[in-house]
């Protein structure tokens, strides 16, 4: 089982953080990342001014030091930007000849001019990420297992499994329950996964695992979160748990339903629309 990977900075994975940094970012592409580049410091600035997040370099006390010991924020935050598809990976512009530089991809580009909305820019990622990932170093060992995972994407998957075998009441999973189920999967076939998940509740077998073992993970749901696909519950004993998000904002009427409406027509001035949010899910994957 090879481990999943994602970024721990959750607090700048929100759309309108992420777009005022690629915004930021396309202003100094072609500069190169090295820490010595004045135009780094300027770049972090333009960062911490348009995103409005103060952390964008470590606070680290560098005692007397009169020298910059962090390097630019290439340096904390270079796999951030190609995890999100929004800047070109290091080492493939090393491979292909390219020196050390801010290089924006096309999803970058069109990101950064605003072209992409925030429902948009959550979908991609969801659908987008995956691994083979260059951003990460078990890259290799991906290549080498043969498999293709889209993770986000296969947490969601599962969601709509269980509510479909088990109910509203069942449509939840917890850090523990992708770590042991999910994970350890070489395709996004879930059927089996879901099944183990099911029957491991009604038998009323609950492990648990350590932080660190499962922090990727939690980083994981918790940007699902921020995406709205999922909402966080930390009301019951144990574990947080994970829910699938079944309520939605009706694209002609503009009210939250839950689960499937159909509404317009009079007052809207169009025909009345039908809408399934499990459908909308389920096209991520089908289509």
């Amino acid at each position: 089982m090879i481990e999943w990977q994602f970024e721990h900075f959750k607090t700048f994975t929100p759309y309108e953080i992420m777009q005022q940094a690629a915004a930021a970012l396309s202003l100094y592409e072609g500069e190169n990342t090295d820490g010595a580049n004045p135009k780094m410091g300027k770049l972090t600035d333009e960062l911490t001014i348009n995103t409005g997040h103060p952390a964008w370099m470590p606070d680290r006390d560098n005692g007397n030091l009169r020298v910059n010991t962090e390097g630019s924020v290439f340096r904390n935050k270079a796999r951030l930007f190609s995890a999100f598809y929004i800047c070109v990976p290091p080492d493939l512009l090393k491979n292909e000849g390219y020196g050390k530089q801010v290089m924006l991809t096309d999803f970058g580009h069109s990101l950064a001019r605003g072209e992409i909305s925030e429902s948009e820019f959550y979908e991609y990622i969801v659908k987008k990420f995956q691994y083979p990932h260059l951003a990460y170093s078990d890259y290799e060992e991906w290549v080498n297992s043969g498999s293709t995972i889209r993770p986000l994407l296969l947490i969601i998957k599962s969601l709509v499994k269980i509510f479909e075998n088990a109910g509203r009441n069942a449509a939840y999973i917890t850090s523990f329950e992708v770590y042991k189920y999910l994970q350890p999967l070489t395709d996004e076939n879930c059927d089996k996964a879901v099944e183990e998940i099911l029957d491991a509740r009604a038998k009323g077998i609950s492990d648990s695992v350590t932080g660190d073992t499962i922090r990727k993970i939690n980083e994981m749901l918790a940007f699902l979160a921020i995406a709205r696909y999922v909402y966080i519950d930390s009301t019951e004993p144990g574990a947080d748990r994970y829910w699938l998000n079944l309520i939605m904002k009706h694209p002609k009427e503009k009210t939250l339903f839950y689960l499937c409406r159909s509404a317009g027509g009079a007052g809207t001035g169009t025909k009345k629309t039908s809408v399934n949010v499990l459908d909308i899910y389920k096209s991520m994957w089908e289509e």
